[in-house]
């Protein structure tokens, strides 16, 4: 979808160097070259490249912390799980006064997460594998905390966000950093959630 929308504006052919899980919204990159979609990829591939994503997750998730696990790729076929480095930090943490499940209120945290390494839902494996799923996926999350935030917040998808990347330009060694907002189908319900727990 979004390849085809860039192509018809640009009515040109693209390379994808940076995609992401349908579900998750925020920043891809693209080539206009098959030259430099290579030199891309390989940034990506030696670990040139710093990528932040914005998570609202179950539960209140400590200040900082780093998951060291490795994962299993359904895609490449291995012998064995690769490494795999998910850095986080917590941005805000929320208290609801509503019941979910069997506490008497509900608390849950916007997390900032910095994978280092890039495998198959990586982030979300590694969120989901401390007790903190990320709300909304269907795959390695809380189905009945999805459910509750769906009913009492408007929550429709993954509440997962690439929110900026950055790499040192492979031609002219300028350093770029590009950076996208979070779309109103997260930051509604964070309004939301903020309004109910009287959060600052």
């Amino acid at each position: 979808m979004v390849m085809q929308t860039v192509r018809d504006q640009l009515k040109r052919r693209i390379y994808p160097v940076h995609r992401l899980d349908r579900p998750t919204s925020g920043v891809v990159l693209l080539a206009l070259s098959s030259e430099a979609a290579s030199v891309a990829s390989r940034l990506f591939r030696d670990r040139q490249v710093t990528k932040s994503y914005l998570a609202f997750v179950r539960g209140h998730t400590p200040v900082m912390g780093r998951v060291d696990r490795p994962l299993t790729s359904p895609v490449v076929v291995r012998t064995g799980p690769l490494e795999a480095v998910t850095e986080y930090r917590t941005e805000q943490q929320f208290e609801i006064p509503l019941q979910s499940d069997r506490f008497p209120t509900t608390r849950c945290s916007l997390v900032r997460a910095i994978p280092k390494t890039g495998r198959f839902h990586q982030i979300r494996r590694h969120l989901n594998g401390i007790d903190h799923p990320v709300i909304g996926d269907t795959s390695h999350g809380d189905s009945r905390q999805n459910r509750f935030f769906r009913e009492n917040f408007g929550t429709t998808r993954l509440m997962l966000h690439a929110a900026k990347i950055g790499f040192r330009h492979p031609m002219t060694g300028k350093m770029i950093e590009v950076s996208c907002p979070m779309p109103p189908d997260m930051t509604e319900p964070l309004r939301k959630i903020t309004t109910r727990s009287g959060a600052d």
